[in-house]
C-alpha cells in the first residue's frame, strides 16, 4: 500500500518544504515505486508509492488541477470503475484512467457526496483551494488508514504516526489510557485513539471536512439492520450470492503483479482461493496458494491442515505452496515488528505472516488474497437463530434443526438446549465473561495500580463493553449486524507482520455489497440441515472441494505454536534479565510476574487452560508492550 502524508497551516503560515520532505522520507520503507510531493503556500501533500493496479503505474500523485483549484493524494483501489465510467459518461477510450483521476472527476461532479458512489479500499485527501477545505474520504471497512494531529495552528496527517512526529510541535508521548485498556481488557478501547497521545485515526466510511475552525465527520455508510432480501427460492438466493461473491473476488484480482492466496484449509480461505483460481484460470493465469504447514520431518503430536489443503491438489489453476518457517516464533524480530507497526498489539502468530511476506516478495507477488471477515457475511455462524425459532413458535423447524445439529456436530441435545436455545434468552448479567475475556481481565500482567489510575471509574464500563461484544441475543440478524458494526468501525492500523511494506492484503469478504446482501438474508440461509455457515457451504458447490464444504472442525492456524513458544522462553527470560526498564515500564508491567509466567511450559496450542492462554496472549502482549515503550519512548 502507498503511504501518504500532508500538512496544512490553517492561518497562512508558509509550509517549508524541508518539513514535508522529512515527513515523507520517514515513510521511505513504503516507497517501493518512488516518492513525490506537492506544495502550495501553507499546504502540502506527499506520497511513497506502492503500485498494484495497471492504471497506477503511471499515476501522478499528488496531483493538482489548476482549473478546479483542487489537489488530491491517496492510496486508492476502486472496485466499481465500470459503474463510475458510466455515471460520469467517460469514454471507453479513457479506460487507462487512474483511480485518483476517476475520484477527482467524481468530486468535481458531485462534491463530497461522491463518497456515496465509491466502492473499494481507499483513503483520499482532497484540498479545495476555493473553499479552503481539507477533505478526507475513508473506505467502508477501514482498509486504508490515516493518523492525524489537529491543533489551532495546523492539521497534519500520515499513513504512519512516525511521519507526524517529524512535524515541529507534535510531541511523541504514549497514550496511557489506551495502553491500560488494551492490555487489561482486550480491544474494547476507543478505536480511533492511537497509542500516541493526541494522535488519532480517521473514522471509517466517513467524509471528514477540516476548515480553519472546524473538524466534521459524516458517516456515508454503515450496515443496515432493516435490509431484507426478497428472493422467492433458495436457488435464486444462491445464484445472487455467487454473482456477488464472484464480483467481490474479481475486483481484487486487478493487479499488474502476480497474486497469491492464503489457504488455511478452512471455509473462508478455501472459498476465496477456489473462486479466484477459477476466475484467473479463465484468463489463462494461475494462482499460488500459500499454506502454513508443519515441517516434513516433524515428529510431534500435533497435526496441521494438509489433509484439507491437499484437496486442491488437482484443481485447475492452483499451485499449492506449503510454507514452513523453521525458526520463527512469537518472540522473533520483535524490534522490526513493533517499530513497523507502531503498536504493542500484535497476534503472537505474526511469524507466519512474516514468512508469507518473504515468500511473496521472492515470487514477485504484491497482493495477498485473505479470507478474513468471512464470519461477518457469508460464513456467519448464525448465533441466536435457534432461540429465535423458539420465540417465533417455529417449533417443528427448531426440533428438526436441533436433531440435525446434534448429528452434524456430535453434540448432546442437552448441550444444544442449554447453550444455543436457553442462554440467549437469559439476562446478560447472569453469565460470567467468556473464558478469553475473563483471562484478559483477571490475569493481565499490567499492574492494577496503573490500570485504575488511568481508567478509574471507566474501568467497569470498559469491561462491560468488552463483555458485550460476546453476548448473543435471540435474533441472528441483530447479532450479525452488531458484529459488522463493531469490526468495520475499527481501522486496520497495521498488517501484523514484518515485511508489510512489500505486500498488500485484500479481503473480498469485506466487500460492502456482499456484507449488505448477507445481512439481509433469512436465518435458514445461515443455519440449515444442522450446519452453521450454510450460505458459503451451499453457494460454493464446484468452487471448493466437498471435503472442505462439509467440514465442521478446524486445526489451529499455527499447530506447533506451543513448541515454538517453549523454544524461545529462555531467550525472553535472558532479555528481561538484561533489560533496564524505564520508570514508565516499571509502573505499567509487573515484570516479576512476567518472568514467573515465562518459566512455565506451554502444553498445547488450544488455550483451554489459564497457563496456555497466558502463553499465547497475555505474556506476549506484555513483552510487546515493553519493547514498544523502549523503542518509542526512550
Amino acid at each position: 500500500m502507498s503511504a501518504i502524508c500532508g500538512l496544512w497551516y490553517k492561518h497562512g503560515q508558509v509550509l517549508e518544504v524541508p518539513v514535508l520532505e522529512t515527513m515523507v522520507h520517514s515513510l521511505a520503507h513504503r516507497g517501493i515505486d518512488g516518492m513525490d510531493w506537492w506544495q502550495s503556500n501553507s499546504i502540502g501533500f506527499a506520497i511513497q508509492k506502492f503500485t498494484v493496479t495497471p492504471e497506477a503505474v503511471d499515476e501522478i500523485l499528488p496531483f493538482y488541477d489548476p482549473a478546479l483549484q483542487i489537489a488530491i493524494v491517496g492510496d486508492i483501489r476502486l472496485d466499481n470503475r465500470a459503474e463510475l465510467f458510466n455515471r460520469l459518461k467517460i469514454a471507453p477510450s479513457d479506460s487507462a484512467m487512474s483511480d485518483s483521476q476517476l475520484v477527482l472527476k467524481a468530486y468535481a461532479r458531485w462534491g463530497k457526496v461522491c463518497a456515496d458512489y465509491l466502492m473499494g479500499d481507499f483513503v483520499i485527501a482532497v484540498w479545495n483551494q476555493r473553499d479552503q477545505e481539507l477533505i478526507f474520504i475513508t473506505d467502508p471497512a477501514g482498509m486504508r488508514t490515516v493518523y492525524y494531529y489537529h491543533c489551532a495552528q495546523f492539521f497534519a496527517f500520515a499513513s504512519e504516526a512516525k511521519a507526524l512526529h517529524k512535524v515541529p510541535g507534535i510531541p511523541c508521548q504514549p497514550n496511557l489510557t489506551k495502553i491500560a485498556q488494551l492490555t487489561s481488557l482486550g480491544d474494547a478501547d476507543s478505536h480511533l485513539n492511537s497509542y500516541f497521545q493526541d494522535i488519532f485515526l480517521l473514522p471509517t466510511a466517513s467524509v471528514i471536512t477540516v476548515t480553519k475552525n472546524t473538524y466534521v465527520a459524516r458517516k456515508y455508510w454503515q450496515p443496515d439492520l432493516n435490509l431484507r432480501s426478497d428472493f422467492r427460492s433458495e436457488q435464486q438466493t444462491l445464484e445472487a450470492f455467487q454473482a456477488l461473491f464472484s464480483q467481490a473476488v474479481n475486483a481484487r484480482l486487478r493487479s499488474r503483479y502476480p497474486l497469491v492466496s492464503l489457504l488455511s484449509g478452512g471455509l473462508d480461505s478455501s472459498s476465496i482461493t477456489g473462486m479466484a483460481a477459477q476466475l484467473l484460470y479463465a484468463q489463462g493465469k494461475s494462482l499460488r496458494a500459500m499454506s502454513a504447514v508443519l515441517p516434513s520431518d516433524y515428529a510431534g503430536k500435533m497435526i496441521d491442515e494438509q489433509r484439507f489443503i491437499k484437496q486442491f491438489k488437482d484443481y485447475p489453476g492452483i499451485q499449492l505452496s506449503p510454507i514452513t518457517d523453521f525458526i520463527g516464533g512469537p518472540f522473533s524480530a520483535l524490534t522490526s515488528l513493533i517499530k513497523g507497526g507502531e503498536s504493542p498489539n500484535f497476534t503472537s502468530r505474526h511469524y507466519l505472516y512474516s514468512a508469507f511476506a518473504k515468500s511473496a516478495f521472492d515470487h514477485g507477488e504484491r497482493v495477498f488474497l485473505d479470507g478474513c471477515f468471512g464470519e461477518l457475511g457469508p460464513t456467519f455462524h448464525g448465533q441466536g437463530y435457534w432461540a429465535e425459532l423458539l420465540l417465533a413458535g417455529k417449533w417443528g423447524r427448531l426440533f428438526a434443526e436441533v436433531r440435525a445439529k446434534a448429528r452434524v456436530e456430535n453434540r448432546s441435545y442437552a448441550s444444544i438446549l442449554k447453550n444455543d436455545i436457553i442462554r440467549p434468552l437469559l439476562p446478560d448479567a447472569w453469565f460470567k465473561p467468556r473464558f478469553d475475556i475473563a483471562q484478559m481481565q483477571q490475569n493481565s500482567l499490567m499492574k492494577p495500580a496503573f490500570i485504575h489510575q488511568q481508567l478509574g471509574a471507566d474501568y467497569r464500563y470498559t469491561a462491560r463493553q468488552a463483555n458485550a461484544a460476546t453476548v448473543i441475543k435471540p435474533n441472528h440478524r441483530y447479532n450479525q449486524w452488531l458484529n459488522q458494526c463493531y469490526l468495520l468501525s475499527r481501522p486496520r492500523t497495521q498488517q501484523g507482520f514484518v515485511g508489510y511494506e512489500q505486500v498488500c492484503s485484500v479481503y473480498p469478504f469485506a466487500d460492502k455489497a456482499l456484507l449488505s446482501f448477507c445481512l439481509s438474508l433469512p436465518g435458514e440461509m445461515k443455519v440449515n440441515k444442522g450446519y452453521k455457515r450454510y450460505l458459503i457451504r451451499s453457494g460454493t458447490q464446484g468452487i471448493m472441494p466437498e471435503a472442505i464444504r462439509q467440514r465442521t472442525c478446524k486445526e489451529p492456524f499455527s499447530p506447533d505454536y506451543h513448541e515454538r513458544y517453549n523454544s524461545q522462553r529462555q531467550t525472553m527470560l535472558d532479555y528481561l534479565e538484561e533489560l533496564n526498564p524505564s520508570v514508565l515500564s516499571q509502573e505499567m508491567v509487573d515484570i516479576e510476574r512476567l518472568k514467573h509466567g515465562l518459566q512455565a511450559t506451554m502444553h498445547t496450542n488450544r488455550c483451554s487452560t489459564v497457563r496456555d492462554f497466558a502463553a499465547m496472549h497475555t505474556i506476549p502482549r506484555a513483552l510487546y508492550l515493553l519493547i514498544f515503550l523502549k523503542e518509542f519512548f526512550k
